[in-house]
């Protein structure tokens, strides 16, 4: 039991350990592990996974915005954030430059510290075998890998959770007193400011207390002072972003959005929580997270039986041993740090239960070192072939991984999509083709998210690049952007393209697209608009071409307007085009808002092709409809005049027919 174990000394079976300096084959079995691990998460770092998630832009525009001066306990943008990722992303941007690197190398840094953690803590609590087997879960399993290569902050929690646990239990094993208790006490401060999760990281040291006060009296009277200590240390150091979030609690969006099993607890319904428990059980052996964003779908943690077998002794070893305070902790440590996902929505949730992975891969370790012990004692002279199975079914696990990450699981459907691979085509398109330089682009956050995605995947920095969405649903109708010397439309595989913009470009424009593999060109001219604008809105922008239905339109209907608009010297606002169908009253009876190629990226003589759907009610009679035509800010909703001072522009009129 552990209690009986003299502070500092080790024992055979399985006792705590002293860090010893010799190199023993085992630390060379470690450094194998760090080595495999280390190519599992840096080698091709920026092309796997190929292209880029919004989430992972997001994290750059917003160390970006710290670069440029905003600093934030808590950032509310994407969702909201704890801030530690973040700031760290800014060192490696500013460092790096504006790429993929710059956001995954810090995620990939901190899953290969992970390793070294969880091996540091399970030898110093465990023993040697231990510690090997715990880091080869660590490094080598599929969900360490695939969160260590995505850029993203989960993977900071489990390495503070380490290293706080590391510290914890040299203080315990009376080594570096005074070291010890200050950094258990900063890491696990410090985990606060690393991923959502991390709020459980409080019960985990309170049930170490619990543990220590039934089964190791003794020892917590010795040390109770330097365990307050760090505990007091810990709670200065989260306290700031605790007390924010207290006075801001709508600033965790995202928890709110994911948090129903737990409100259903809080109004006396344990449905949910008790439905997700069978999938939190069975995402080690069964079925993982089913989503492609967090995992290979379905796939569980441990995908072969022999760590399966081994994972489930581990539980049995420690339930068995749970008076040995080293075997509850990780018990404890596990069933807290599960519970984020337990009690949240799309249960098994790989990133939410990643607090619990160096628990889960040390309890492989006991696993093991309980089968290990019982060959020593029952058939001494096969412990070499014991060794050498374990060393192969970590080459096992690893070949998997490398099997599931880099081919499986990119052609999963969805992960093309999610990781905006088309967009990563056009980007090395561009990049091969220097001579293009004016290009417009179709994306499906051409407002937002696609041009920063755009920048961290492309090397060059010359080409000047317009964004529109031609037709998608998340669009308005589909629009088109003429750059004002001629250029190339780009329209990504993922991004549809209208029927009324696919035959004005190939019918009026007379341009036929260009296949290439995930994105088709169009080559446009220069764009040339013969007699005088039809509306002027001062010297901003003009519409210089309208073309209404010249036959009658069925009610229940839709009615296409295409509208063309010319940039002019001054570049206008972030503005909104509306299409306004009205009757002999001048009441609006169908209406279409938008512009679905941001006024951000016009530059002066570009021409701007709107397609615009009035979609007709069913009771309208038939007759002549007026229609107009005007503009307005989209952030104060103001009309933006013409230079006559009128409002709007009556553009003609369309006929309704009973169809």
């Amino acid at each position: 039991m552990w209690s009986r174990v003299t502070e500092g000394s080790s024992r055979a079976g399985g006792g705590e350990h002293r860090l010893r300096r010799t190199w023993s084959p085992r630390r060379w079995a470690l450094v194998a592990v760090l080595l495999a691990a280390a190519f599992m998460r840096y080698w091709d770092l920026p092309s796997h996974p190929l292209g880029i998630e919004h989430d992972e832009v997001a994290e750059v525009l917003i160390a970006e915005s710290i670069l440029a001066g905003k600093h934030a306990l808590f950032f509310t943008e994407a969702y909201g954030q704890e801030p530690l990722f973040l700031y760290l992303v800014a060192v490696t941007r500013a460092l790096l430059g504006r790429n993929v690197l710059a956001v995954r190398f810090v995620s990939a840094s901190a899953g290969l510290l992970t390793v070294a953690a969880c091996a540091r803590f399970a030898w110093r609590a465990f023993g040697e075998r231990v510690a090997l087997v715990a880091a080869a879960g660590v490094g080598l399993s599929l969900w360490s890998v695939f969160w260590s290569r995505v850029g993203l902050r989960g993977m900071l929690l489990p390495l503070a959770i380490s290293l706080g646990a590391d510290a914890l239990w040299a203080l315990l094993q009376g080594r570096h007193r005074t070291r010890s208790t200050l950094l258990a006490g900063l890491w696990f401060g410090l985990s606060a400011y690393t991923y959502l999760a991390a709020r459980g990281v409080p019960l985990v040291l309170l049930g170490l207390a619990v543990l220590l006060s039934a089964f190791d009296g003794a020892r917590l009277r010795r040390h109770w002072r330097a365990l307050l200590a760090a505990a007091m240390l810990a709670a200065l150091i989260a306290s700031p972003l605790a007390l924010h979030l207290l006075q801001n609690r709508d600033a965790q969006t995202r928890v709110y959005e994911v948090d129903a099993p737990l409100q259903a607890v809080k109004h006396g319904d344990l449905g949910p929580v008790l439905a997700n428990l069978p999938r939190i059980l069975g995402m080690f052996t069964y079925r993982g997270d089913a989503t492609e964003r967090n995992n290979l779908p379905d796939r569980p943690v441990f995908v072969e039986p022999v760590w399966a077998l081994l994972f489930l002794v581990g539980i049995g070893v420690a339930l068995s041993r749970f008076r040995d305070v080293r075997h509850s902790l990780m018990l404890t440590w596990l069933g807290v740090m599960l519970t984020p996902s337990l009690v949240t929505t799309e249960a098994p949730n790989f990133v939410r239960t990643l607090g619990a992975l160096p628990a889960v891969m040390v309890i492989l370790g006991i696993g093991a070192e309980w089968v290990w012990q019982l060959v020593q004692r029952r058939r001494p002279a096969r412990t070499v072939a014991m060794a050498a199975l374990l060393a192969a079914v970590a080459l096992l696990n690893a070949g998997l991984t490398v099997r599931d990450y880099f081919v499986r699981w990119p052609q999963v459907p969805g992960v093309a999509f999610v990781w905006q691979r088309d967009l990563n085509s056009v980007a090395t398109w561009l990049d091969q083709n220097g001579s293009v330089r004016d290009v417009t682009i179709g994306g499906l956050s051409a407002s937002s998210m696609d041009a920063p995605s755009l920048d961290l995947l492309m090397q060059r920095d010359d080409a000047v690049v317009r964004w529109c969405d031609p037709g998608s649903p998340l669009g308005v109708g589909g629009g088109v952007l003429v750059p004002s010397r001629g250029g190339t439309l780009v329209v990504p595989d993922v991004v549809p393209l209208s029927t009324g913009i696919r035959t004005h470009l190939e019918t009026e424009l007379g341009v036929q697209a260009v296949v290439h593999r995930g994105f088709v060109t169009y080559q446009l001219e220069r764009p040339s608009v013969s007699g005088d604008p039809v509306a002027i809105y001062d010297e901003e922008v003009s519409l210089v071409a309208l073309d209404l239905p010249s036959g009658a339109t069925s009610r229940g209907q839709s009615v296409a307007v295409l509208t063309a608009w010319a940039v002019g010297a001054g570049v206008p606002g972030d503005i909104k085009a509306y299409v306004h169908l009205l009757d002999q009253s001048g009441e609006v009876r169908a209406q279409h808002d938008g512009l679905d190629c941001p006024s951000q990226f016009w530059r002066e003589g570009d021409l701007v092709i709107q397609a615009h759907a009035l979609a007709l009610p069913d009771d309208l009679l038939p007759g002549s409809y007026g229609v107009r035509i005007g503009l307005y800010d989209r952030q104060t909703l103001q009309p933006y005049p013409l230079v006559s001072g009128e409002p709007s522009w009556l553009a003609g009129a369309v006929e309704v027919s009973d169809g």
